[in-house]
């Protein structure tokens, strides 16, 4: 995810906030972490907050539920494992079969979710 996303993506979602870029605040000494400010009700300004981690981890910390494309590729690529692996017998247990039936809907109903629900947000649709 690009900047610009990430700023969009936050800019429609919480209205109330202002991110910068890494080190475009505190004198450009803040090379690992965004700046966020808060707008309070009366219109006023928070002090600049620090955040963390990716882009995706930022808005999911500003209670923005993020998926990206490849959150979704290792769902399906999950899946796809589950259903290889479904029915085979096992070589350490004769006689066992793997079910990974739940697991299978699981992760269909999972992947369903994140690409239909609207409480989330699809990084790849902005």
């Amino acid at each position: 995810m690009t900047f610009e996303t990430f700023e969009k993506i936050a800019s429609i979602h919480r209205p109330d906030i202002i991110v910068s870029k890494h080190g475009d605040y505190c004198n450009n000494r803040s090379k690992n972490t965004l700046g966020i400010i808060f707008i309070k009700p009366d219109g006023k300004q928070s002090r600049v907050y620090n955040y963390h981690g990716t882009y995706t981890e930022i808005l999911n910390k500003l209670n923005i539920q993020v998926i990206t494309k490849s959150d979704v590729a290792s769902l399906e690529a999950e899946l796809k494992t589950y259903e290889y692996i479904n029915g085979q017998e096992s070589i350490f247990d004769d006689g066992m079969v793997f079910d990974y039936t739940k697991e299978i809907a699981d992760t269909k109903d999972r992947l369903n979710y994140f690409l239909t629900s609207d409480d989330i947000v699809r990084e790849w649709e902005y």
